[in-house]
């Protein structure tokens, strides 16, 4: 950040574009292109009578809250009885979040079976380790709070997979007569994010996909002449590292928009790539505390490497820029 302001850009903190400020109104000030890297960090609702309960929360606000409370050291308190709905990795976060936060029992509810959970792999695996309680093909219908409106259970109903949909994974339908009743104080929702929609909807033109992701050609440029978009707010829930690349690719087109055309020298020299008679092997696995201990805890999961271990993987060859994939795309460049 600091890099940033001596090269002369301004930060200004606290503004809500679309409520604050526009597009429109920041064009008047005389701003020529604009970048949105709003990211997406809506949580979509589930769309079921009793959503509005007390108890009821999306995942990215329950782990922004869990975050806060552990850099400052406060306590956050959980119900003791939690269903997270979803099967991503923001799931799994917040399922396992809560089992470290003191929750008793822990379900994460998906419509699909465990083949289809679209987490890793890994975050699968150490939440079945940690406890978690997996309810597969079954889905959410009600939620149900008691006489003071707090969350009291869940109706769900149990699924069966029919034929492929238009993502290619296989439909789920509804069994009749199938429901069930969870007894839960805490419902997260974990079905996805979306961008904020203040922007879009305090700026006319601004086209968007379905599930409200900004549309944009094949120079990143919005349906809106001069406002550029890139990362999760035009690709959906993403890395970083594309929304990085996804950043570099937006400056240069907004470069060229201008009128300019630069080419930046990161200032480093790739020295040449050179064979070795080095032998290939793998990368080294490297250990995990063991679930019990760790899920009282938010302390890294994965223990380092020894030294004869670091000596290993230093040794290894890191030239993929020429060796590996890199070299379909020309290798690691320069300039850009």
């Amino acid at each position: 950040i600091d890099i940033l302001r001596e090269l002369g850009v301004e930060i200004r903190c606290g503004v809500d574009v679309g409520k604050d400020v526009t597009l429109d109104s920041l064009r008047d000030e005389g701003f020529k292109a604009f970048y949105l890297a709003i990211g997406a960090q809506g949580n979509r609702p589930l769309g079921v009578e009793g959503e509005d309960a007390q108890g009821v929360s999306g995942a990215l606000s329950f782990l922004r809250e869990t975050i806060e409370a552990d850099v400052v050291g406060n306590a956050c308190d959980v119900a003791d009885e939690v269903v997270v709905v979803g099967g991503g990795n923001v799931a799994m976060d917040a399922a396992r979040s809560a089992m470290r936060l003191g929750a008793e029992t822990v379900y994460i509810v998906y419509r699909r079976g465990m083949a289809e959970l679209p987490a890793r792999k890994e975050e699968v695996e150490h939440a079945e380790e940690e406890g978690i309680i997996f309810k597969t093909l079954c889905n959410p219908v009600e939620i149900h709070p008691d006489e003071n409106g707090f969350v009291k259970s869940i109706t769900c109903v149990e699924m069966e997979l029919g034929e492929p949909d238009a993502s290619g994974r296989r439909r789920p339908i509804e069994k009749k007569g199938s429901e069930f009743e969870l007894d839960v104080d805490t419902v997260i929702m974990s079905l996805g994010t979306s961008p904020n929609p203040l922007i879009r909807s305090t700026t006319p033109g601004l086209d968007t996909n379905r599930k409200g992701g900004l549309i944009v050609d094949e120079n990143e440029m919005t349906t809106r002449t001069g406002v550029f978009a890139g990362g999760d707010c035009v690709t959906g829930p993403a890395t970083v590292i594309r929304a990085i690349a996804a950043g570099k690719v937006a400056a240069a087109n907004i470069d060229e928009y201008l009128g300019f055309h630069h080419e930046i020298d990161p200032g480093v020299e790739i020295p040449t790539a050179r064979l070795n008679n080095k032998p290939p092997h793998g990368r080294i696995d490297t250990t995990e505390r063991e679930a019990g201990e760790r899920k009282h805890d938010f302390k890294c999961i994965e223990c380092g490497l020894t030294d004869e271990e670091a000596y290993s993987e230093a040794s290894r060859c890191l030239r993929c820029d020429h060796f590996g994939y890199g070299i379909f795309r020309g290798g690691r460049k320069g300039k850009w």
